[in-house]
């Protein structure tokens, strides 16, 4: 072979190798002056939310993919999302958003502290805000419900409603906001009924409606006839076992009461979407801190109890209003944890 045609080799196979690189790309990244730029114009944010599992799960991924929804209507925001993001890539995904130049990143739930604080440190300019989170910063927020106050409220409707003078309760993994509702929910029907039994079980997953349903049918074996339950996905296993054994259910998050409506006594109800959307107006508006953000009883259009629809009488409805009060003014004790 000649000079020239080896020349000619190297030549091709060099073009060749550049060819497939490119294809293996999957995008070319915004540069960040074009993204301020584009913002600017824009005139408003963007917002990404970080999330562990699906976004139509019925339960607390659902709710945060509505929250990010309406910021992107109420507030004109630019919105992305990810979901069902592993554990292994919560710090690849929260400094991906960064990078791209959103102006604030949300992680929905506490196992998102550690990868948003980390990440928060390397880009200062960015905020960051975690729903039950641990962790602050100059950048960092966390927001979260007072879910003891309003398990509590649960546990009493529990406690002045239960004929055996047996409740229970059944959480997933235990995790801070899952201990704080069955605890709450334990003191609340103590704080009602003192003699009654509380059952308290964590089935470990928040989806598996076949473990919830065992959970369940485990603590109707032993007499419960009022069951909480603090779950996402799994919620159908509880309300199936309360149906087949007609007992009554308290569920969580969502009002579930056109899932059951013979079965559900109430819901205790944490409109994260709407606290969510406080937080995309807070950044909106430049007063985002580095802090912790809680939500209770007295906040009642995101923290409150679904309504009864009749399934209690009116002295339970009074007294539940009662109590209520009572833990704004700070003359109820709730469990610290």
């Amino acid at each position: 072979m000649t000079v020239t045609k080896k020349l000619a080799t190297v030549v091709l196979l060099v073009a060749m190798l550049f060819t497939l690189t490119g294809c293996g790309r999957k995008s070319e990244p915004i540069s960040e002056p074009e993204q301020q730029s584009e913002s600017q114009d824009r005139n408003t944010i963007r917002v990404a939310t970080v999330l562990s599992g699906p976004v139509n799960d019925n339960g607390w991924n659902a709710t945060g993919y509505a929250g990010l929804k309406k910021i992107e209507e109420e507030l004109g925001a630019e919105v992305a999302f990810s979901d069902q993001v592993p554990v292994p890539e919560f710090e690849e995904t929260f400094r991906d958003y960064a990078s791209k130049g959103y102006d604030l990143i949300i992680g929905h739930g506490d196992q998102f502290s550690e990868a948003a604080a980390t990440v928060a440190s390397e880009f200062p300019d960015v905020k960051f805000a975690v729903i039950n989170g641990n962790k602050t910063a100059s950048n960092l927020s966390t927001f979260s419900i007072s879910d003891a106050e309003v398990s509590f409220l649960a546990g009493a409707v529990a406690g002045l409603c239960t004929e055996s003078n047996v409740v229970s309760a059944i959480g997933g993994m235990e995790i801070p906001p899952t201990l704080r509702s069955l605890e709450g929910y334990k003191a609340g029907a103590s704080h009602v009924n003192p003699e009654a039994q509380v059952l308290l079980a964590y089935t470990g997953s928040f989806t598996d409606a076949a473990k919830a349903k065992e959970a369940a049918m485990a603590q109707l074996s032993m007499g419960s006839d009022v069951i909480f339950y603090y779950l996402d996905a799994a919620s159908p296993g509880v309300i199936q076992a309360c149906e087949d054994e007609g007992a009554k259910a308290i569920a969580t998050i969502t009002d579930q009461y056109d899932q059951a409506p013979d079965t559900i006594l109430t819901s205790t109800l944490t409109d994260l979407s709407s606290l969510i959307l406080d937080i995309g107006r807070l950044a909106s508006e430049g007063q985002l801190e580095g802090k912790a953000y809680v939500y209770g009883v007295a906040n009642e259009d995101i923290v409150s109890l679904a309504p009864f629809r009749g399934s209690v009488s009116e002295e339970v409805e009074a007294k539940i209003e009662e109590i209520r009060q009572g833990i704004i003014e700070g003359e109820i004790e709730l469990p610290v944890m």
